[in-house]
């Protein structure tokens, strides 16, 4: 179970949204197991460390998933502070989700390293039946992908959907140069492979996984092993590999 701490400035903000949705008591029903809103005196030393290098470190050890408000971050903690939260995952291997209701879209970024997740969601869209489904499912599984946050059950259909729509950003953004537009190709493909180990892993353990999911991530490394056999990146063919792992998602995303 993931320790999950949810740092909110305005609580009330965050408790008239859950009681419009009749879901407030679950909320605080699950207070109790491994869910925490942070303390005014918490968010008091985090203000105070504003100044500092680093943030608190009884702070980083209290959690392994940090859910926090945007505004609180830009408005209270700066620049320097915002960017080193945003870091969580590769220096303290801890997974973070910013939200805000100004956020007009979902960002999500997976570091393969690390394998932990930051994501960018508007709070109108956190403070819903996923977040409650996403807290109890998190009670017996650590790994639950932070895109549940966002598409419940159909969260695998979403990172399909986000790991297309970058490969058809990397391969069509007429703004980047090709040196710089090959080093995002290699990026995105260590990006997506290391997605597709954690999915692998998560099918393998997962008992009402279905067929076509444990196959998941068999059917990435065929493609990719073949890929690099070819030598397709050493030969500048960035636009065949994207096509081709293109071609792949959409073969997968038509078994769902």
């Amino acid at each position: 179970m993931r320790r999950v701490l949810i740092v909110e400035n305005k609580i009330k903000r965050l408790e008239d949204s859950l009681e419009r949705k009749n879901l407030l008591k679950d909320f605080n029903r699950l207070r109790q197991d491994g869910v925490s809103l942070a303390k005014q005196v918490v968010i008091d030393d985090l203000i105070r460390s504003k100044g500092s290098d680093t943030l608190p470190s009884y702070f980083i050890d209290s959690f392994d998933l940090l859910m926090i408000h945007t505004s609180f971050v830009r408005e209270d903690l700066g620049e320097a502070k915002e960017e080193e939260l945003k870091k969580l995952p590769q220096t303290h291997k801890k997974d973070v989700v910013f939200f805000s209701g100004g956020t007009p879209e979902t960002l999500y970024s997976f570091d393969p390293i690390s394998r932990k997740t930051s994501m960018t969601i508007n709070a109108e869209l956190l403070y819903s039946k996923n977040l409650i489904d996403f807290l109890e499912k998190n009670k017996t599984n650590e790994s639950i992908n932070l895109l549940y946050l966002v598409d419940g059950d159909n969260w695998l259909l979403s990172f399909l959907l986000e790991a297309r729509r970058q490969i058809h950003y990397f391969g069509y953004n007429e703004f980047t140069t090709d040196d710089y537009k090959r080093q995002d190709i290699i990026n995105l493909r260590n990006t997506i492979n290391g997605e597709i180990k954690e999915l692998g892993d998560i099918f393998n353990e997962d008992k009402e996984a279905t067929k076509t999911q444990k196959g998941f991530q068999s059917e990435f490394s065929l493609v990719d092993d073949s890929l690099k056999q070819t030598g397709i990146l050493r030969e500048n063919k960035e636009e065949k590999y994207l096509n081709e792992l293109n071609r792949q998602i959409d073969l997968i995303i038509s078994r769902i």
